[in-house]
């Protein structure tokens, strides 16, 4: 066999190391992965089917509120702490010292903290921010930001270990306590039991995680953790909560730029509807990254660093898959747009640009991973992120004449094919590629 035989089956060995003992482990991890978000977000759309249909107006507007007001400030209350938990505990899974040990505590505790300090939060904010919708439903409101707060990290924390299949079951009792609570609350027409339905599912899912963690966490330890231990986790979790407000903050600022034009309420139209293709275009790519995140933590912690492949099957899985259903989703595009009903804010070239752009994104968040799986990663991340994020908005602003979805969607796609290349070249200063 020749040199460059015994490197190719070299790397195809450390490959099939990294990804798991079998084909079939990695395959199962992708489909509990896919199942828990599915279980999820369809749990959401059916309850909001049933309270539409056999509610009043006013409920439904009441639940749909309540659920947006917890997600919002829930990303707030998290602090980047759930990236910090896949890390941490990926970490722990390749054989961890005593101070990974320590940080996978003291992330669970920070979180226990953000927890209580969001749900703090909302009993004190003033009414009129909390608004009138959800005002008499203070105290269930504070109960999801806390529960959230403690999920999002607690399933950051057990991704980083590859219990896909926990989070799968966790996701399926929650799916079965909202709908089940959903649809005793329609039989009595109650908007309170609606909303405890929520936090009930909630806390459904939040105990199956405290068993999981419960045994996988390592030998007990008195007292609080160390400056030390605080300040590493938050070396991570800030730059990722930063890095969390630049993406949400770019997208919302090209919606008020576009909104602002002549013409602005249908453009802002066309630009929300692209967002929704952009994000169902990208939603098996970011599966299949969630299980990939803790196996290239684990050989970015190894002593050689032998990720290389892992990184480059990860960016191509993704920007295949991605292709794939962009194909899809372009063959069918004037099929799909005629679904909205309504010409005024469907739009072909917005729509395009947007899958477009959603094709080009797709191996940023496994290198973006990978970038951010050892230290200091995160604050590289965050920096390309940030100029990702201007070159978006600068372009939007003078690379066409009239600023429209269309031309947003086209920013988007040229700051990303930037962002690609820039995260390959960190990557390689980093020696991960």
């Amino acid at each position: 066999m020749s040199l460059s035989g015994d490197i190719g089956a070299t790397q195809q060995s450390r490959l099939a190391g990294w990804l798991g003992s079998s084909a079939g482990k990695f395959s199962a991890d992708v489909i509990f992965a896919a199942l828990s978000q599915a279980l999820g977000r369809g749990s959401l759309i059916l309850a909001s089917i049933i309270i539409s249909n056999f509610m009043a107006t006013q409920s439904f507007a009441v639940f749909t509120y309540f659920n947006l007001t917890i997600s919002a400030i829930a990303a707030f209350s998290t602090l980047g702490l759930g990236t910090a938990a896949a890390r941490i505990f990926a970490e722990g899974a390749a054989g961890a010292h005593e101070q990974t040990q320590a940080r996978m505590r003291t992330v669970l505790l920070l979180a226990t903290v953000a927890a209580v300090a969001g749900a703090l939060a909302v009993l004190v904010l003033p009414a009129a921010w909390i608004g009138d919708l959800v005002h008499a439903h203070r105290s269930l409101l504070a109960c999801g930001i806390a529960l959230v707060t403690f999920n999002t990290v607690a399933l950051g924390a057990l991704s980083g270990r590859g219990a896909f299949g926990t989070l799968a079951l966790a996701a399926t009792l929650g799916s079965v306590v909202l709908l089940g609570g959903v649809a005793t609350a329609a039989l009595h027409d109650s908007t309170s039991f609606v909303l405890l339905a929520v936090i009930i599912s909630m806390a459904a899912q939040a105990a199956v995680y405290l068993i999981a963690l419960n045994r996988l966490l390592p030998g007990r330890e008195e007292g609080f953790p160390g400056s030390a231990e605080v300040r590493s986790v938050l070396q991570i979790a800030g730059p990722m909560f930063l890095t969390s407000l630049v993406v949400a903050g770019i997208f919302w600022v090209l919606g008020r730029i576009v909104l602002q034009q002549e013409n602005g309420i249908a453009e802002f139209a066309r630009y929300a509807v692209g967002l929704q293709w952009f994000a169902l275009t990208l939603l098996i790519p970011s599966i299949v990254t969630r299980v990939f995140f803790p196996r290239i933590v684990r050989a970015a912690s190894s002593e050689n660093c032998e990720g290389r492949p892992l990184v480059l099957a990860n960016a191509g899985a993704n920007l295949l898959i991605a292709a794939g259903i962009g194909a899809v989703i372009l063959l069918a595009g004037d099929v799909l747009l005629l679904l909205y009903g309504n010409a005024e804010i469907t739009q072909s070239s917005a729509f395009h640009w947007f899958v477009l752009a959603a094709i080009v994104a797709s191996p940023v968040n496994g290198l973006g991973n990978a970038i951010i799986a050892r230290d200091p990663g995160p604050r590289h991340w965050l920096s390309l992120k940030v100029v990702w994020a201007l070159l978006a908005a600068a372009a939007t602003l003078h690379l066409t004449a009239e600023i429209t979805a269309a031309s947003a969607a086209f920013a988007l796609f040229a700051a990303y094919c930037c962002l690609v290349p820039a995260s390959l070249l960190v990557l390689r200063l980093q020696k991960l590629i």
